[in-house]
Parts: C-alpha cells; sequence; structure tokens
C-alpha cells in the first residue's frame, strides 16, 4: 500500500521549524544554475559583454547614451574583474541576482509571514514563465527583481515598525532598485507612494521617519536625474520600438485577470493581508499604467520584460493570498505545492531546451570551415552586436550609429554612401540580417546575394547572405 505524498508536504510544512523553505531555496538554485553553460548569446547580451570591457569612466559615459542606470554594469565589471569576463562568469553574476531573490523567501518572507508563505514564494518563483530564462540572463532584470523585492517587503516592514534600521534598509533597497533598471525605479516610486500614503493615514505621528527615507532617496538619487531626464527625452525621438508590443498587453490581461480571484475573497482577508495585497495591486498596476502612458503620451517604450522587477511582489502577493485564514490550504495545499514543484521542473526543462538551442553554435561550425579574417560583414540592424561577439577579427561594418554603439570597439559606423567606398570589389563581404527585417534597396542596387545560412539567438532568426559586385 503506497502512501499519498501530500499529508507527508503537509505535515512538513505545518511543522515551525520546518526545512522546506531551505530545501526548495537548493533545488531552485540548482535548477537555476545549469543553465549558465550555454554560450548563445542576443544583442542586448552583446552590448553587455562589450561594455563591461571599458574602465569605469567609459562604462558611465556610454550609459548616458543609452536607457540604461549604471549600477549593474558596474557591479558586472567589478565582478568580472575578480572572476573573468566569460560567459559563465556573467551568467553567474545574475544567477546571484536570481539567488538573493529566492534568499528573501528563506530569510525575511519566512520570518514575517511564516514558512507555509515561503514555500508557496519559493514555487511561484519557479513557476511564473520566463523567470528561469531572466536567471542567466546577462542583463539586469534578476538584479531587478530582487531589489525590487526586497524594497517591497522593506516597505511592509516599515508599516509594523518604524525603527531606524528599517527606514535605512528600505532607502538602501530603493536606491538599489532605482539604480539597476529604469522600470526598477517606476516600481520603487510605487512602493514609496503607497508606503507614504499607508504611514500617513494609519501612523500620522510618525510620519516625519519616512520622510527621512525620502529626502534620502531624493538625495541619493540626485545624482542620475538630470542623466535621466536627458535619457527619457533622447529615447522618446529614437527608441527602437515602433509600436505597443503585444506581448505587454498579454501581460497586462494576464496581471489583471490573476488579481480578480484576490479582489473577489477581499472581505474576507484580515486587515494585514489587505494591506500587503493591495500594495501590490497598487505597485503593480502603477508601473503598468506608467508604462502604457508614457507609451501613449511620448512614444513606444515599455515591452513585456520590463515587468519583470514586478516578479517577486506578486509572489509574495500570491503566497499570502494562498495562506490565508480560511482558504482551502489545510485541505488541497499539498496537491498545489505538488503542482507547483511540477510547473517549476517543466519551466526550467523548457528554459534549458530555449538556452541550450544549437542552432547558433551549429551555424558557427559551419561558417568556420569558410570565413577567413580577411572578410568583412555589412550590417542595417543590431545583428552586428551578436557576430562581432563571435568574429571579433574581422571587419564590421555597420549602416548607421547610435551614441551608445561606442560599446563595441570592433565595429564601424558608417553611411551607406561612405560603406560603399570602404570595401572593394576583391573583398569578400557577408550580410547578416534579422530576417523580420528587409533588405534595404541600397544594398540590392551593388550586390548580387545568396543566403547561405540561417541561425537563431533568442527569440530571432537571422539570414547570412553572401554578397558578390553585380557583374
Amino acid at each position: 500500500m503506497t502512501m499519498s505524498p501530500w499529508p507527508i508536504i503537509m505535515t512538513a510544512m505545518n511543522n515551525h521549524k520546518n526545512k522546506l523553505p531551505i530545501i526548495l531555496f537548493f533545488i531552485l538554485s540548482f535548477m537555476a544554475s545549469g543553465l549558465v553553460f550555454s554560450d548563445n548569446v542576443w544583442f542586448d547580451e552583446a552590448y553587455t559583454l562589450a561594455l563591461i570591457r571599458h574602465n569605469f569612466h567609459e562604462i558611465i559615459e556610454i550609459l548616458r547614451s543609452d536607457m540604461h542606470p549604471p549600477l549593474y554594469f558596474t557591479g558586472l565589471k567589478l565582478f568580472c574583474s575578480v572572476a573573468g569576463y566569460d560567459i559563465v562568469c556573467t551568467k553567474l553574476f545574475s544567477l546571484l541576482g536570481y539567488i538573493m531573490l529566492l534568499l528573501l523567501g528563506c530569510l525575511i518572507v519566512r520570518e514575517d509571514y511564516g514558512d507555509r508563505t515561503a514555500v508557496f514564494y519559493l514555487l511561484i518563483i519557479g513557476t511564473v514563465p520566463m523567470s528561469f530564462y531572466f536567471s542567466v540572463q546577462q542583463r539586469c532584470y534578476s538584479w531587478s527583481m530582487f531589489f525590487v523585492t526586497w524594497c517591497f517587503l522593506e516597505g511592509m516592514r516599515l508599516l509594523h515598525s518604524r525603527s531606524r534600521r528599517t527606514v535605512l534598509l528600505f532607502t538602501l533597497s530603493a536606491l538599489c532598485a532605482a539604480y539597476n533598471h529604469i522600470y526598477a525605479l517606476v516600481a520603487t516610486a510605487g512602493i514609496v507612494i503607497c508606503v507614504n500614503l499607508l504611514i500617513i493615514m494609519k501612523y500620522r505621528n510618525e510620519w516625519w521617519k519616512i520622510l527621512i527615507g525620502d529626502v534620502l532617496l531624493v538625495l541619493g538619487y540626485s545624482g542620475w536625474l538630470r542623466t535621466l531626464l536627458a535619457q527619457t527625452s533622447q529615447a522618446s525621438k529614437n527608441f527602437w520600438l515602433a509600436s505597443l508590443e503585444r506581448d505587454s498587453l498579454i501581460v497586462l490581461a494576464v496581471t489583471i485577470f490573476l488579481f480578480l480571484p484576490m479582489l473577489y475573497m477581499w472581505k474576507y482577508l484580515k486587515k494585514s493581508e489587505k494591506t500587503l495585497i493591495g500594495s501590490g495591486i497598487f505597485t503593480i498596476l502603477f508601473v503598468h499604467a506608467a508604462g502604457f502612458g508614457i507609451s501613449i503620451v511620448l512614444r513606444p517604450l515599455y515591452i513585456a520584460r520590463y515587468a519583470s522587477p514586478l516578479l517577486g511582489i506578486f509572489a509574495i502577493m500570491a503566497a499570502v493570498f494562498l495562506c490565508r485564514d480560511g482558504s482551502t490550504f489545510t485541505k488541497k495545499g499539498g496537491i498545489l505545492c505538488s503542482c507547483l514543484f511540477a510547473l517549476c521542473l517543466i519551466q526550467c526543462t523548457a528554459t534549458a531546451v530555449f538556452e541550450y538551442n544549437p542552432s547558433l553554435h551549429n551555424f558557427r561550425k559551419e561558417f568556420d570551415t569558410i570565413c577567413s579574417q580577411n572578410d568583412i560583414f555589412l550590417y542595417c540592424d543590431s545583428s552586428f552586436g551578436i557576430m562581432s561577439y563571435y568574429y571579433p577579427a574581422q571587419r564590421h561594418l555597420v549602416s548607421y550609429y547610435e551614441p551608445w554603439f561606442d560599446a563595441f570597439g570592433n565595429v564601424e559606423y558608417t553611411t551607406p554612401e561612405h560603406l560603399k567606398k570602404s570595401v572593394s570589389d576583391n573583398d569578400q563581404l557577408w550580410l547578416v540580417i534579422n530576417e523580420k527585417k528587409s533588405i534595404p534597396p541600397w544594398i540590392n542596387e551593388i550586390w548580387d546575394r545568396h543566403k547561405i545560412f540561417t541561425f537563431r539567438s533568442d527569440f530571432n532568426t537571422f539570414g547570412v547572405w553572401k554578397l558578390q559586385i553585380h557583374v
């Protein structure tokens, strides 16, 4: 006779000092660590890898012309200065941000909301689509998720204790989030507004304590504020996104759908649960409203992955809701935990299949047999980021220029007119272009083209064309 695993799971979770959150922390960390060994990169990651090769001053100056705050890139530069600049090290840095996000479940969530809530927090982190994907992206998303979630949890602590330590930790986490990503800054603004309003309404006599934190926040971010305004002004004129992304609308719709059960059960929630869930809903909708508002008023500046810093906030909201008094947790908690863990395994497996996609590797293996160091690559889109990383010795010519392209030290930027003059009839030319883009007429005017290869990088497919002068 076999015993059902659900009573065992429930017994473990109801044990006051159970080790299940710690066990889940190590399992999820181990699962994510298996993704760091892929050597596939896409344009944004190639940008990161090129940027950190510059010194700290140059990194800051290049970022001033881009839409990024400096914390992630300078932190990665410092980390790689010690650990090395290969892909495993840069992915390991992102993995550390994801591990810190999980660690919040074993520390703050477990201490403030209990073991069962911590278990669900960890499982939801692992279950949400793309969470494992962001855990090893050589971008700032994993650290943004950590800092925003930490800021939210410290903000909830402020509602119970306006101690000097809590104010300082709240301010520190908010500043780290603000300096890590633009939409992490927006999320932080939503959290700060929400916490200030709640303290004014409930603890008016102690409002001066949070005011100290507000002043420290303003002073701490003032050094980057002018740069942020300049970046926003520049992005409003020439940001790469042409229209609102469909995926961002899907994320908003799914988010609202997931809020409906919480709102439906609102009257049954305790006061503390209402405060946390209400604060989470406000912050998440604040970010979406800001993103879509800016996109409508200025130009599209919001895409689905910019909502990733909100993952931890949603996880803690959902965990508290599932573990609320009067829920069906006591009867079906074990079943739900088992299902969520199975989904974690599915998400990790799907991410591994995506990350270890052999398309780019196979292309490079074949292309290396016919490519020489004297070959020249032409580009009219961002394909140059990928190719200049894998083929640094060749010459790379791009037909347009943005100031932040200065991160790529081995790429030449020119106009189509000058580009025509910079190559000779005897040069072996390759055109690499995203297959979503059309080949410009000026290329067809000069060269015959023959597609030799295609390869996939991240969510895009690229064509590799051999160019020959018209006979």
